[in-house]
């Protein structure tokens, strides 16, 4: 009986360890210099990944692993807020969600840089007070990521990220972020960052981080804004639809079958700069009193509008 539940122990933190990987995109011979970081010696990748997950000092990022040291160190930066650097024997495994520029369904997880609003507008800092005292803080919702001035998502909101303006007379606005092409894609797929990595005929994708069977210049460390992991389909270069480099050794390069979305996105409309108020709400004021501001409800108050 013991030594069945020792096996049965050592078979859930195999699966423990190998899902603590989930969510990180990793780029072989990659290091950064970070402005924070942390040094954990003789770890293993899956426990630095649950190291980085859990840091509370800072928000963490990414981590460099070291395999020849097998040294961990987790880090504040990755490869849009510091230069990538070539070193061997070292790893650099990034969050995806601080990398992707888009949003996926309302944006509450979007972790990207956008600091600008619908209209133009800078975002004013989250943890400044001036030019509007905020409700939504970094002390106040810690688990919100509200860093710098970048658009975000604390209160769920089922439009998208939004952010506090720098305009004395605009309280806050929305963001226009893409949606992230996950199942499907628009236009040419450029934004696709689907898991599909096979071609149209089905033949298996290579690693874009390999060299074989074929030789290419797609290198993920080359291109970093252009999601090129595992082995899945993108549109690094402006083709009419994704691609990839083949196993076939007779093939170099085919495309992928990736099905259309539906529409094309739409970006939320932009509030009246002289009233402040969304278009729809001034219409509804009662249906839509969450969005109010300038009329306020009795019966929908913003977080957002209103000061704590």
């Amino acid at each position: 009986m013991l030594a069945c539940i020792q096996l049965l122990f050592l078979i859930l933190s195999c699966f423990v360890r190998a899902d603590a990987l989930n969510g990180y995109v990793k780029t072989e011979g990659a290091w950064i210099q970070s402005t924070r970081e942390l040094l954990f010696s003789m770890v293993s990748v899956e426990e630095c990944a649950v190291k980085c997950d859990r840091e509370t000092q800072f928000i963490c990022r990414a981590f460099l692993f070291n395999l020849k040291e097998q040294e961990c160190i987790i880090i504040a930066d990755n490869k849009h807020t510091q230069t990538l650097v070539r070193k061997t024997n070292s790893f650099l495994y990034e969050k995806e969600a601080f990398l992707l520029e888009c949003k996926s369904g309302n944006g509450i997880t979007y972790r990207g840089s956008t600091a600008q609003t619908l209209s133009g507008r800078t975002c004013q800092h989250w943890s400044s007070t001036q030019p509007h005292n905020p409700h939504y803080t970094p002390v106040s919702d810690p688990h919100a990521n509200l860093e710098e001035n970048f658009c975000r998502n604390p209160d769920n909101d089922t439009t998208g990220p939004w952010c506090y303006t720098n305009d004395p007379l605009k309280r806050w606005e929305y963001c226009n972020i893409l949606n992230c092409e996950e199942d499907c894609m628009f236009c040419s797929g450029e934004n696709y960052r689907g898991r599909i990595a096979h071609t149209e005929d089905g033949t298996p994708c290579q690693r874009w981080d390999t060299q074989t069977p074929h030789e290419h210049g797609y290198n993920p460390t080359s291109f970093p804004d252009k999601y090129l992991e595992e082995n899945y389909c993108r549109n690094p270069d402006g083709e009419p639809r994704p691609w990839c480099i083949t196993t076939n050794r007779q093939r170099r390069w085919a495309y992928c079958n990736i099905s259309r979305c539906g529409e094309f996105p739409t970006p939320p409309t932009a509030l009246s700069a002289s009233q402040g108020v969304d278009e729809h709400t001034a219409l509804n004021p009662l249906q839509q009193g969450t969005r109010t501001e300038g009329l306020v409800s009795m019966l929908y108050l913003s977080n957002k509008t209103l000061a704590p």
